[in-house]
């Protein structure tokens, strides 16, 4: 059995990435911190974008990436909680993504959005495609709280966001426990052109 030769012993680092802004996203932080941070099988570091200094846009100070790119390197899966701005995504997480390469590479990433009217996130959508030029591995399922998710509380939304909870960590612990033996065993390849 191809498990055996997977290694479970040790959590994985879940690196839980966003732009901490309070209010609903604050509750879907929360949310989400207390359904991952009760599963035994991941160990959560949350990288609040809002912690590091961009560089601005007219190039004018200067900026280490280094500090990020470490805790982006030291994860073995990743989830982005994200808001739903006019169906895009914020630009403190566009940085992130352009200011970084080669530590996503060769890993699963998680999607949680907020703030939209449905449960159909454009801003997911655009997400997989930017992060799949970076070798992740975007997971199909993912989570989407609408404003009333939070603020009524609805017994038949709860259990489906709560399976839709299980279903994303069951996959993340899945390709995130691949990916880190095959990281182990076969160093990915990064491409060079």
């Amino acid at each position: 059995m191809l498990l055996k030769y997977v290694n479970t012993d040790s959590p994985l680092r879940l690196g839980v990435v966003l732009e901490k802004t309070g209010g609903l996203g604050e509750a879907a932080l929360r949310w989400f911190m207390s359904k991952a941070g009760s599963d035994h099988r991941f160990k959560l570091d949350l990288i609040d974008l809002l912690d590091f200094s961009f560089p601005s846009g007219q190039g004018k100070s200067k900026w280490e990436p280094a500090p990020l790119a470490q805790r982006i390197a030291s994860a073995d899966a990743f989830v982005v909680i994200t808001p739903e701005p006019n169906y895009g995504y914020p630009e403190l997480l566009k940085l992130a993504i352009d200011s970084i390469k080669d530590e996503w590479n060769s890993k699963p990433m998680g999607f949680v959005s907020y703030g939209g009217k449905s449960d159909d996130s454009r801003t997911i959508e655009e997400l997989r495609i930017l992060f799949s030029e970076l070798r992740v591995a975007a997971i199909r399922d993912s989570i989407s709280f609408s404003f009333s998710d939070i603020q009524i509380p609805d017994l038949e939304k709860e259990t489906y966001l709560e399976n839709a909870a299980k279903s994303l960590l069951s996959e993340l612990d899945w390709w995130g426990n691949s990916f880190r033996n095959a990281r182990m065993g076969i160093p990915y390849p990064v491409l060079k052109y």
